[in-house]
């Protein structure tokens, strides 16, 4: 049988097809869409179309392979189903896993917040409230930074922020 021969009959019983194939799948309970299987059987008669000499036996063909690719689990379409789905999965899995750490982080953040805020609100010792604006409000944050805005030595400077982080961290814990 010709290409052509092929096209035509495909042309004219294309709703066919698309019912067989959706009875198929339906039936299975497979969740890819019939036309692909179509496609795949379409695909497989033209391989095979030197063994079809009447019409008959190319609707058999074709109503064979959607048969196949809908049942059998290592069939073409069953396979790339697979594939595409555990990809998705995967993506999926992963925008999962960055939304959890991302919340994680906020809460930690917000935890930490709330942690300096409530220190600062019950600093009583006006040289530690100048550290902690220093500190937290003019950012000075690096030692360096720190240590000449106070002109004091790198030493010190670090032992001052050293202090007030482990009072910070100490005050939740009370």
């Amino acid at each position: 049988m010709q290409k052509s021969q092929i096209d035509i009959y495909v042309n004219e019983n294309y709703q066919l097809l698309l019912k067989v194939a959706s009875d198929f799948v339906r039936r299975k309970k497979r969740n890819f869409d019939p036309e692909i299987v179509i496609s795949e059987a379409y695909i497989h008669v033209l391989k095979c179309k030197d063994k079809i000499e009447t019409i008959g036996q190319l609707q058999s063909y074709f109503f064979s392979k959607i048969n196949l690719e809908v049942s059998k689990q290592n069939s073409v379409t069953n396979y790339q189903f697979k594939e595409r789905h555990s990809e998705l999965i995967g993506i999926e899995r992963q925008e999962d896993n960055e939304i959890l750490l991302q919340i994680e982080h906020d809460i930690k953040r917000n935890s930490q917040k709330a942690q300096i805020e409530a220190y600062r609100l019950n600093l009583n010792d006006s040289i530690k409230k100048i550290i902690f604006e220093a500190y937290f409000i003019k950012r000075y944050r690096t030692v360096r930074d720190f240590a000449k805005y106070f002109n004091l030595s790198k030493q010190t400077a670090n032992d001052l922020i050293n202090e007030m982080k482990q009072e910070i961290r100490n005050y939740g814990k009370i």
